[in-house]
């Protein structure tokens, strides 16, 4: 049995025979295929994993030679099967051998069990993992992950030995554990359960007691709520102290009405960024007199956001910093507008609590809401009092609670969008920016832990995405847990199992999960459905129509209910009538609509997605080949998409959505949504050159068609795929694909789909420069459309073959043929299509010497390329369009168009760029010469 050893140096094992592996590099990439086992590791990640992105140029086949090398070591020439757009390792790994241990050991319910497959997993290790490839930085951090798990393991093997009950035994190495790491509450947790099992409660509550000291002194936090439940358990066991003696009685609190009140909470530790939004608040204390010197009405500032974003945090750590501007005092109160219990406090309660603070005794306190409020504005009229009002509920609930004309300032923050006043101050907090989330993680871990791991602080911040409560309560879980790597905790956030668990602080305030659930239980029954339903919805953003067809509502319910969540701070609109929420509330939704159902709402969604997606393929290119889609199911409301422009701008927007509607249609079981989804996109990812979004849905849509056993589907996926290795001059491959593409329409009868891939087996001939086997696929698909009646297409395969005959030199049939496709376009008015025939007689007219013509049909096709959003043929266009003008001696135009071609180039990041860019540096030389020869004749 060959088996791949990555936990200590690396090596391979045959059967009893340890082979070692020559070369770092080699060693590296085996490493790396290990880590992925089971998965394809791209050409490119491999590279930039095992040369560690130096600046130097990879080969393809540098990587191949490595390859063959680890076969010959592992001596299978299968275990590394090629498979693109990389390699996938089949061997057995000790690595996989430790998980199916460990996952055995954590399932067993017999504790010798258990403890047997963790001691298995654990003599696994031969020294610290990957241990000869410390120099490379990505596997530098694996191994220190590999390591964590190690001691995870040697806690788990613990607590199995707990269960056997060896408590004596463990408490002097758990002590030491303890001591070594003073904030692990699990190594904490289980020497309390071994002291309190072996007789000694006290010793276990004095363990207690030290990790709370040293998580509140350093962190700021508490032991997690088991901890604090084993402790409570350890007191209820023991027998109540006696009542100390009576000693002298405290003295007396001075009464409130002698100082000046100071409520304000303490600011959150370690605050970052928000430039912006404090700016927007210093702004509020000078506006707080009138320039004469008589006092404005109240000032009033609205914070809004959704749950977790910083809004308490913003506020307190200004109030603290402007507290000196308000010296008649700070006054506090939450009014626990989103608490997990539902009670907001009431305007009434509220105001009793102000007028206390303000100095009224209890009993003068009228007792009707409407004294109060009256009360209340008289005597905070004219005082610099600073009135914060925290996680407000609605503007009911605010309004009496607001100070009287004068310098007071009130600070309100809520989830709701309120409007208080019509001079208020509203700052709506967004989530982080990424240099303002690095710097919070900096404040709270160190700049040198986020130095040490960078993409692994990259990777925290977006799964944490973006949001403050969330990155605060990852900061503390890094500092309880030193030993465990930022990029472990990264793992764990990426594993929806386990990323509630890392998100829980502890209490009920620092619970991201339950911080956003008060949000959720908050809305009324039909947000709420709205709400839970996009846990459905496949992509990042959606818009009003396919809110409509997710709730199976008309779009005007749509539009008002997705509305009510944005008030709610649950969606955002970054642009009107598309919205959007960030990762950790889309999957709090998935989880609601796994536990609540969804009502239909997959289907709904997915059949939206196919049928617009289909309709606006055929309105952006007409003569696009189409499928039958299964009729959608009832209230689905497809986009309105029969404009190209329309077509095109709603394929652009939804293609996020898209690329992941095909994998949920797939995961759904519904393959035949999948490849149709995928062959829908193909015209759009062509023409803006999207080619990682092209592989991704080919492939996904092959796979579900493959499943399907679907001839058809097969044969356009194929063709599609061909297209794609076409256009990254993988000829070899797309030729394949081609192939098999046209065999099967062949099999299969479908002349139309022949004719297509052998439209497509002229452009590969072309472009590998074998003109005359390309004109020869171009006559072939023209006959075939003839044939059918497929008059678009005879006048594409007319433009085909004319491009051929200009690179024959046959001029004469070549403007025959692109005048003949012109009409016919022309004739069904498809400017998008006649484009590319414009181009092809340019290239006639400048062939014959007719400069003068051939420009203005390389702008027109120009235009046409630029509307139709085909950047290719733009650019093409435009390099072109740059010989002619210099061939009319028009350098500056010239340089103009190979400019412009050079961006679209650069940003398809095609490699007729460099043809391009050879152009530029060409007319650059040749007026650095013409300056020469000035200089010489001056």
């Amino acid at each position: 049995m060959v088996r791949v050893r990555l936990l200590g140096p690396v090596d391979v094992t045959v059967g009893d025979e340890v082979r070692a592996l020559p070369g770092r590099r080699r060693k590296a990439m085996l490493a790396v295929l290990g880590l992925h086992r089971g998965a394809v590791v791209g050409v490119d990640r491999l590279v930039g994993l095992v040369w560690d992105d130096e600046d130097s140029v990879v080969l393809a086949n540098t990587v191949q030679q490595h390859v063959s090398g680890l076969r010959t070591v592992l001596g299978d020439r299968l275990a590394i099967e090629a498979r693109p757009p990389g390699y996938l390792l089949h061997a057995e790994t000790d690595l996989a051998l430790v998980d199916r241990h460990v996952r055995a050991g954590r399932a067993a319910d017999r504790p010798e069990v258990a403890a047997g497959h963790f001691r298995a997993a654990l003599e696994l290790w031969r020294g610290p993992a990957l241990a000869d490839l410390t120099g490379l930085s990505w596997l530098r951090g694996q191994g220190e992950r590999l390591d964590q798990l190690r001691r995870d393991i040697r806690l788990d093997l613990v607590d199995a030995r707990l269960r056997l009950g060896e408590h004596d035994r463990l408490v002097p190495d758990l002590e030491a554990l303890a001591a070594e790491h003073p904030f692990d509450e699990r190594i904490h947790g289980q020497l309390m359960a071994a002291l309190e099992a072996a007789g000694r409660p006290a010793d276990a509550l004095a363990v207690y007691d030290r990790l709370q000291g040293a998580l509140d002194r350093e962190l700021g936090l508490r032991p997690r709520v088991e901890l604090r439940s084993r402790r409570a358990a350890l007191l209820a066991a023991r027998q109540a102290p006696a009542r100390p003696p009576a000693g002298p009685t405290a003295p007396a609190p001075v009464p409130a009405a002698k100082r000046a009140p100071a409520q304000l909470p303490v600011t959150v530790r370690g605050f970052a960024g928000r430039a912006a939004e404090l700016e927007s608040l210093d702004q509020l204390v000078t506006a707080g007199v009138a320039p004469g010197g008589g006092a404005r009405p109240g000032r009033v500032a609205v914070i809004s956001g959704t749950a977790g974003v910083g809004k308490t945090a913003l506020t307190l750590h200004w109030a603290h910093r402007a507290a000196p501007e308000f010296p008649d005092g700070q006054l506090y109160v939450n009014l626990r507008g989103f608490d997990p219990g539902g009670a907001a406090v009431g305007a009434g309660p509220a105001l009793a609590v102000l007028l206390e603070a303000l100095g009224v005794p209890a009993g003068a306190v009228p007792a009707n809401e409407a004294e109060r409020v009256e009360l209340y504005r008289s005597i905070t009229a004219g005082r610099r009092l600073l009135v914060v009002l925290d996680n407000a509920r609605d503007a009911g609930q605010v309004r009496p609670l607001l100070p009287g004309p004068g310098p007071a300032l009130a600070l309100v923050t809520s989830r709701e969008r309120l409007v208080l006043t019509s001079e208020q101050r509203s700052i709506g907090l967004d989530l982080m920016t990424a240099d303002e989330a690095h710097d919070l993680l900096r404040r709270r871990l160190g700049e040198s832990r986020l130095a040490a791991e960078p993409a692994a602080a990259e990777d925290l911040v977006a799964r944490c995405a973006h949001l403050p409560l969330a990155m605060g309560v990852v900061a503390a879980q890094a500092m309880a847990r030193p030993l465990v790597s930022l990029a472990e905790l990264a793992g764990e956030l990426r594993d929806a199992a386990r990323r509630w668990e890392v998100l829980d602080g502890g209490d009920a305030v620092s619970d991201v999960r339950a911080v956003l659930s008060w949000s959720y239980r908050a809305l009324p029954p039909p947000a709420a459905r709205m709400f839970r339903l996009l846990g459905a919805h496949p992509g990042p953003a959606l818009d009003t129509a396919a809110g409509a067809s997710l709730a199976g509502v008309a779009p005007g319910t749509a539009a008002e209910l997705l509305a009510d969540l944005c008030r709610a701070s649950l969606l955002t609109e970054p642009e009107p009538g598309r919205f959007t929420h960030h990762d950790l509330l889309r999957g709090y939704c998935r989880e609601l609509a796994a536990h609540e159902g969804a009502d239909g709402a997959e289907r709904r969604i997915l059949d939206h997605y196919l049928h617009t997606a289909l309709a606006a393929a055929i309105a952006i290119n007409p003569s696009w080949q189409p499928v039958t889609p299964p009729p959608p199911a009832p209230a689905v409301t497809p986009a309105d998409v029969a404009k190209p422009a329309d077509a095109q701008a709603w394929l652009i927007a939804e293609l996020p959505a898209l690329l992941a509607a095909i994998d949920t249609a797939a995961a759904a079981g519904l393959d035949g949504h999948a490849w149709m989804l995928a062959w829908a996109l193909t015209d759009l990812v062509e023409r803006q050159g999207r080619w990682d979004e092209w592989q991704a849905a080919h492939t996904a849509g092959l796979r579900a068609a493959e499943r399907l056993r679907d001839g058809p589907a097969i044969a356009h996926l194929h063709r599609g795929l061909g297209r794609l290795r076409m256009w990254q001059e993988q000829y070899a491959d797309s030729l394949w694909y081609f192939e098999q593409a046209r065999e099967r329409f062949v099999a299969l009868g479908d002349r139309h789909g022949e004719s297509r891939t052998e439209h497509n087996l002229c452009q590969l001939a072309d472009r590998r420069g074998r003109t005359a086997e390309a004109a020869g696929h171009a006559e072939r698909s023209l006959a075939l459309c003839r044939s059918i009646g497929d008059v678009p297409g005879v006048a594409k395969e007319l433009n085909a073959l004319a491009w051929c005959l200009v690179e024959l030199r046959d001029f004469e049939r070549a403007r025959d043929a692109c005048e003949e496709a012109a009409a016919i376009y022309r004739e069904f008015d498809d400017p998008a299509q006649e484009g590319p025939v414009l181009h092809t007689l340019g290239e006639v007219h400048r062939e014959l010497g007719d400069l003068a013509t051939a420009v203005p049909h390389y702008e027109r096709a120009i235009g046409m390329a630029g509307r139709a959003g085909d950047r290719y043929a733009e650019a093409v266009g435009l390099d072109s369009l740059g010989a002619a003008r210099l061939a009319l001696g028009d350098p500056q135009a010239a340089r103009a168009a190979w400019e412009r071609s050079l961006t679209l180039f650069e940003e398809l990041g095609h490699q007729r760029a460099a043809t391009v860019r050879a152009h530029l540096t060409g007319l650059s030389d040749r007026h650095a010469d013409a300056d020469d020869d000035l200089g010489r004749t001056g």
